[in-house]
């Protein structure tokens, strides 16, 4: 499993340090099952890559000030079939405008997994 990213306004302390204001942050496991906000500081030597990175700041696909729209139906029936079984069977579905979201998910900018498009789940 892959550390995804997500963007957001903003982000929260570290659970660790107490640091504010960060650019960057980690939602991931810290000890144990339990889960944390961890800086990049206190994240340095815990590789794990399960987990989500929160970055401050827009997506990247999203243009200057104003969000591109994507066809995602087109995007969709675009797909071959190769794309859409590794879909299935990684549980990993990437939307049209590049989230990772799960295959009947929807990813924060409102755009819908192919597989939901498609009518497969």
């Amino acid at each position: 499993m892959a550390m995804k990213t997500r963007y957001i306004d903003h982000t929260s302390k570290c659970d660790i340090c107490g640091a504010t204001d960060l650019d960057v942050c980690y939602d991931m496991p810290y000890i144990g099952g339990h889960w944390a906000f961890i800086c990049e500081k206190c994240r340095e030597g815990r590789d794990h890559p399960a987990g989500i990175k929160l970055v401050k700041g827009v997506h990247p696909k999203r243009g200057k000030g104003r969000i591109i729209d994507f066809d995602e139906v087109a995007y969709a029936k675009g797909l071959d079939d190769e794309q859409i079984e590794a879909m299935l069977f990684d549980g990993d579905v990437e939307c049209v405008d590049g989230c990772v979201v799960e295959p009947d998910g929807k990813c924060p900018h409102g755009y819908r997994s192919p597989l939901l498009i498609l009518g497969i789940i």
